[in-house]
């Protein structure tokens, strides 16, 4: 019998998979239901892959070890499967698929049904207490009972949205088998920043983000930023967060700089605020941004360039170039992430290089395989981290099997 611990979208995925091949399969999910995490994916609309699923979107000590995963099932593959049980895919911006119901109980809907067809064995509120191995292995749950499994598959999860059940147990139950744990944090997650403006909270506009560490950049990405109470949301900061997070962990103090006017130079910047000066010498300076940008966040720039409050046609050459230069590089500090309640994905986890790309067999424990986020790789925004799921969970299934 192939025990799957985790009844989440790989552990789903895997069960499926190896039931297709002739294998007897016991899922144990610790919630009430299977896929719980699936239904916020995707704001609930399930981005389930991507057009532009590439190795280099992925992340971790060992990103290459996605490759064998993605072959062997690959987004041609998803689409082919999800099509089959009944999805219409729809295809939005930046490659992103979704199911054209718009509703992520779709997915769910239609991978429960096709397990309950293949005749998986599901239980519900299984909390596993502790995994021992010998020839086989004894898998004891919190209630007192034991079951024995030829093959497992560890599908468990990282500690991203613990709500959903995903508490990092999984690493526990790795480490006790043998297994590295790279030490998990937070990705595609939140920015808190040092000096961020509280009334600006709840603003939106277009631009693009920096990540620095001293002079030096490390990444950029343009979206939709989005201002909180407490620093940074929207795609360009989740995206950063990986790379942040792990900057903080080592002591180091990365800066974010936003540019909100990515579409000029800064010398159009400059032209742009001189033109507004001119055909509104009476205006407010506060309101020269007015039909530019969004009114509250005109002020804060202005007050961040410590320009003195007067009419806009008093502006001088200087100011004009002190507000020009804050609109295309306005910096704040990063002072931390937001936690593990708001993460979406986890960043580490147990060492791809103990486990066999090609099969997502242990190295180390003969007939232990990994599935999805619980091993150290994670993906960009986008049905990325969905993707590895299912390939993830597809080739240790049937593999497991075989």
């Amino acid at each position: 019998m192939i025990c799957i611990i985790g009844g989440g979208p790989s552990g789903m995925m895997a069960g499926i998979a190896a039931l297709q091949r002739g294998g007897k399969v016991l899922i144990l999910e610790r919630n009430g239901r299977l896929g719980k995490k699936l239904l916020a994916t995707g704001n609930g609309r399930c981005n389930f892959t991507n057009t532009h699923i590439t190795p280099e979107h992925y992340h971790g000590q060992k990103p290459a070890f996605v490759t064998g995963a993605l072959k062997r099932f690959s987004p041609d593959d998803t689409l082919d499967f999800f099509t089959h049980l009944g999805v219409v895919p729809k295809v939005e911006e930046q490659g992103k698929i979704f199911p054209a119901s718009g509703q992520a109980t779709s997915i769910l809907d239609l991978l429960r049904w096709e397990l309950e067809a293949l005749g998986a064995r599901v239980r519900t509120e299984a909390h596993v207490r502790k995994i021992t191995h010998c020839q086989n292995f004894k898998i004891q749950l919190s209630d007192g009972e034991t079951i024995q499994a030829q093959k497992i598959i560890l599908a468990t999860g990282g500690k991203a949205h613990p709500q959903s059940g995903s508490d990092g147990t999984g690493y526990l139950f790795a480490q006790k088998l043998g297994h590295r744990i790279i030490t998990p944090q937070p990705a595609l997650v939140q920015l808190k920043l040092g000096g961020a403006y509280p009334r600006l909270q709840g603003i939106r506009i277009w631009g693009q983000a920096r990540l620095l560490v001293g002079e030096r950049q490390l990444a950029i990405r343009d979206g939709e930023l989005l201002f909180t109470n407490y620093g940074l949301s929207g795609l360009p900061a989740l995206a950063l967060s990986r790379e942040a997070g792990r900057l903080l962990s080592q002591g180091k103090k990365p800066v974010i700089s936003l540019n909100l006017a990515p579409q000029l130079a800064q010398e159009g910047i400059e032209e742009a605020i001189k033109a507004r000066a001119l055909s509104q010498p009476t205006r407010p300076l506060s309101r020269i941004f007015v039909g530019w940008l969004p009114n509250k966040l005109g002020e804060a720039l202005i007050r961040s360039a410590k320009i003195p409050q007067k009419l806009a046609g008093d502006i001088d050459a200087d100011g004009c170039k002190l507000l020009s230069a804050k609109i295309s590089d306005w910096c704040f500090p990063i002072s931390g992430l937001l936690g593990w309640e708001q993460a979406q994905v986890t960043a580490g986890g147990v060492d791809a290089s103990e486990v066999d790309p090609l099969t997502m067999e242990s190295k180390l424990v003969k007939n232990l395989y990994f599935a999805g986020e619980i091993l150290d790789i994670d993906g960009d925004s986008g049905g990325y981290n969905l993707q590895w799921a299912w390939s993830s969970g597809f080739l240790a299934g049937a593999r497991a099997a075989e």
